[in-house]
């Protein structure tokens, strides 16, 4: 899997350099007062970047609060497995140990009865 992932980061490498290439006209963008002037690769590189950052940042509430979910949640199983492993056996008076059934019998009318 490792070879998978050096070989597209390979191409992935070789495609920014053939397009920082092929793409080194100089251009101006200008905002408001602002305005940058550079070669129209690194200003799609630069404006990628951006996009990329601010997708990450609108998914960071929504990935916090899933975490906080998710550890919520696996206290919860974890709680529940130890009061399961405590319920399952207890103990009777001489001694013994007996399982509890975890479900409850049907009444004698009911069994064996087919619909």
């Amino acid at each position: 899997m490792a070879i998978f992932y050096l070989i597209f980061a390979l191409i992935v490498a070789v495609g920014a350099v053939v397009f920082a290439l092929q793409n080194s006209a100089q251009v101006a963008v200008v905002l408001f007062a602002w305005s940058f002037s550079g070669s129209l690769s690194l200003i799609l590189l630069i404006t990628l970047f951006l996009g990329v950052l601010i997708g990450l940042l609108v998914m960071l509430p929504g990935s916090i609060k899933r975490s906080f979910q998710s550890s919520g949640l696996r206290r919860t199983v974890k709680k529940l497995k130890k009061e399961k492993a405590e319920s399952t056996t207890t103990s009777m008076d001489d001694g013994s140990q007996q399982a509890i059934s975890a479900a409850p019998p049907l009444p004698a009318d009911d069994q064996g009865k087919a619909d």
